[in-house]
């Protein structure tokens, strides 16, 4: 806990600047957490989390109470012994969906889950120790929560904030030649290379600048329309094989040290692998972030190409020892 402590607080100050992109970076440290025995629980938590908020975002608050309430019945069948209990719970559910089936209505929906919750803790505490009956709580509860808050602070959003996260999950209400501009020609400009590509400095969205930002944040599209699938599928392989490369070597550090430094650089080159292709393709926000190696920038460069020179420094020290 203190060292998620000491990462979160480089976290906070970046927030205030604000930079959401560098904030995400520091996600990176999830590895070598989990290296270090950190309990996968905690990941499990933190994803569900996160699928809350975002499907709270993605259906709304009286679909996503629906959502909930079908996965509470779910989940209470692997620990309730008396399985005619979430059967049961299922039919009446449905039933009262079909006839409840308003938003006008949510809270007789509110009441049917919170009856349906206090039913499965007082089973889970029946059949269950007690550090069961602590666990569904808190994770029922804090994704109704999670759930509840996302719609809230969606609404406190800058507007340039709120379309961001429109792009991502909502590209309907969003302006093509507005916000939407970058992702959808970014697609077209991935999509239009095919398999094989159209050829080294032929792509003629990339080309004739269609696409913002080609040469920096939005670099996989143009690997994309010039290379096509096989180009964009033999760079994904190129960082895989760099990844895990660099994992191998961290696990035959002697020092500790070594060690971590080798797994921070192994989650970083991931974050912001992961991030920049995702999105590019839609799969998430736009976020200022270099795709590493490729993305035209000195800074950028500079700063991959001293974290695995350092890296290759302290492999080097453990040969020769």
């Amino acid at each position: 806990m203190a060292a998620i402590g000491i990462f979160l607080f480089p976290v906070i100050l970046i927030i205030f600047q604000p930079d959401a992109g560098s904030c995400l970076v520091f996600l990176s440290f999830f590895l070598l957490l989990y290296r270090e025995g950190l309990n996968p629980v905690y990941y499990y938590i933190f994803f569900l989390c996160i699928a809350g908020f975002v499907g709270s975002l993605i259906l709304g608050l009286y679909n996503s109470t629906i959502v909930l309430i079908f996965f509470t019945i779910l989940a209470s069948s692997f620990y309730i012994r008396e399985k005619i209990i979430p059967i049961a719970s299922l039919i009446i559910f449905i039933a009262v969906y079909f006839f409840f089936y308003s938003e006008a209505n949510f809270f007789y929906l509110l009441g049917f889950y919170l009856a349906l919750l206090g039913i499965n803790l007082f089973l889970a505490w029946k059949n269950r120790a007690p550090k069961d009956l602590v666990l569904i709580l808190f994770t029922f509860i804090g994704l109704n929560i999670i759930s509840l808050g996302a719609n809230l602070i969606f609404e406190f959003l800058k507007p340039h904030q709120q379309e961001r996260i429109n792009v991502w999950l909502h590209p309907e209400k969003c302006d093509p030649k507005g916000s939407l501009y970058n992702v959808l020609q970014s697609k077209m400009a991935i999509g239009s290379g095919g398999f094989s590509g159209k050829g080294f400095l032929e792509g003629t969205m990339t080309k004739l600048n269609y696409v913002p930002e080609q040469s920096t944040d939005f670099i996989y599209c143009t690997v994309g329309e010039e290379f096509g699938f096989i180009g964009t599928g033999f760079i994904i392989f190129l960082f895989i094989l760099l990844i895990t490369r660099i994992i191998i070597l961290a696990e035959r550090q002697k020092l500790n040290f070594a060690k971590n430094y080798g797994y921070c650089i192994a989650g970083i080159l991931f974050i912001h692998i992961f991030i920049n292709i995702s999105m590019t393709i839609g799969l998430m926000p736009i976020i200022g972030i270099p795709l590493p190696f490729l993305s035209y920038g000195g800074s950028s460069m500079m700063g991959f190409s001293l974290l695995l020179g350092v890296f290759l420094k302290m492999d080097y020290s453990r040969q020769i020892r």
